[in-house]
């Protein structure tokens, strides 16, 4: 590791340092899934697969809202506050504190859908195995060590904790059956995780969980407010529409639907591990040296569309080898879904640079924000316009997502080309 980062300097060698830490926990949450889609969309099949990408889609909801934008708010926090012990403290003991009361405020929304919908009531334990995830993902502290900028130590455990899950897949799961072992082996590996991760911020770096007065739980309620809902408003083109989806047609289309999307989902957040590291270097930056963070930030923009671009045409020109490969025959039924969605390969690495580092960087979250609230509103309106004149619904609802995904890029661009133009002036 010294010889590779030998040469570099101090501040970037933590980047590039952080970057390979993220790059490997972003294999592990979504290439080891991808390891096991061959596996489990052939011997589950489309219909009993997308009972079980239903139920992640239902649960994703609660992800967002127990993360409530901490996983970026929480690392500019920590990374500001780092030297700081007792303000450190307080700030992992009110986000932990907020997490908890909004994880249990999910699993009650989520007693009173399951027992009040025929919909979720025949397939109930699927939905209490899945929302394990939402368990496991409360207490796992990545935006601690991203802020610490030291990821190393949960990186490994958390990639050994959900490589032995989901190597179990292939011994468990062998029949249609066995779709319900499914999330409930994935949950197992995220509480794991989210365990050790907890108990290691606590044995590392002496961080004390304590009880905190209300006032600064509500502090955190502003805090990621703004974030909060642009995740929210994300959901309104990712998780909606399939969750519309999977009300109006059959299991077995919301498999095609579901095995494309997650066959798309790790190659369009492939560099998002890299944007995640550099994010508190720029953070630090741009108090200490605007100019220069905007100039690296321009760099930033450039070479993420390159390679979104790169890997857009490596895609589509591959597709059906891919699908047949990974998904099966079977599965090329979906290859319009998933032209579709491979437009966002092209799109998404800008995007998240954008949001996710230049927007934090700059203390622009509240445009963000604004444009996600706008982009959902208008996804509303492109989906069921698109339902009402389309003859496949999956294609109206993939297709709603790209071109919402499209406008919020190019607002997103407008907004910042005009921040850059006044911080010229």
């Amino acid at each position: 590791m010294k010889r590779i980062f030998g040469n570099v300097g101090k501040e970037k060698k933590i980047v590039l340092k952080n970057a390979f830490s993220l790059t490997v926990m972003q294999a592990t949450n979504y290439l080891l899934p991808l390891i096991v889609l061959p596996h489990l969309t052939r011997v589950l099949g489309p219909e009993k697969f997308g009972i079980v990408f239903f139920a992640q889609v239902f649960i994703n909801y609660f992800m967002i809202l127990s993360d409530y934008g901490f996983n970026f708010i929480g690392v500019r926090q920590v990374a500001q506050n780092r030297d700081n012990k007792t303000k450190l403290n307080s700030i992992v003991s009110s986000i932990y504190s907020l997490r908890l009361i909004l994880g249990i405020l999910g699993f009650l929304i989520l007693l009173i859908v399951v027992f009040s919908f025929n919909r979720f009531e025949e397939d109930k334990e699927i939905y209490f195995y899945t929302y394990g995830m939402v368990i496991g993902n409360i207490l796992l502290p990545t935006w601690f060590f991203q802020g610490m900028e030291e990821m190393k130590y949960i990186t490994i455990l958390n990639f050994f904790a959900k490589f032995t899950f989901t190597l179990s897949i292939f011994f468990v799961v062998n029949s249609q059956e066995d779709f319900i072992v499914v999330p409930l082996l994935n949950s197992i590996g995220y509480i794991l995780a989210g365990t050790i991760g907890f108990f290691l911020i606590k044995s590392k770096y002496g961080v004390s969980i304590t009880l905190v007065l209300w006032k600064e739980i509500k502090d955190q309620l502003k805090n990621g407010f703004n974030i909060f809902v642009s995740n929210l408003s994300i959901t309104t083109y990712t998780s909606t529409n399939a969750f519309i989806l999977g009300n109006i047609v059959s299991d077995s289309i919301m498999g095609y639907y579901g095995s494309v999307e997650k066959l798309i989902q790790p190659i369009k957040f492939l560099f998002s591990p890299v944007f995640n590291a550099t994010y508190p270097y720029f953070a630090q930056l741009t108090v200490k040296h605007k100019s220069k963070a905007l100039k690296e930030m321009k760099l930033g923009i450039f070479g993420s569309l390159i390679f979104g671009l790169i890997l857009f045409c490596l895609i589509v020109f591959f597709a059906q080898d891919i699908i047949t490969l990974i998904l099966g025959k079977e599965y090329l039924k979906g290859i319009d879904i998933f032209y579709i969605f491979s437009v966002l390969i092209l799109i998404t690495p800008v995007t998240y640079f954008i949001f996710n580092v230049v927007y934090l960087s700059l203390s622009l979250e509240r445009y963000t924000m604004r444009i996600y609230l706008f982009g959902g509103l208008f996804n509303f309106v492109a989906l069921f316009t698109l339902l009402l004149i389309m003859e496949s619904a999956a294609i109206a609802a993939a297709l709603s997502n790209v071109i919402t995904q499209v406008l919020n890029l190019t607002f997103a661009s407008i907004v910042l080309i005009r921040y850059l133009k006044r911080n010229n002036d």
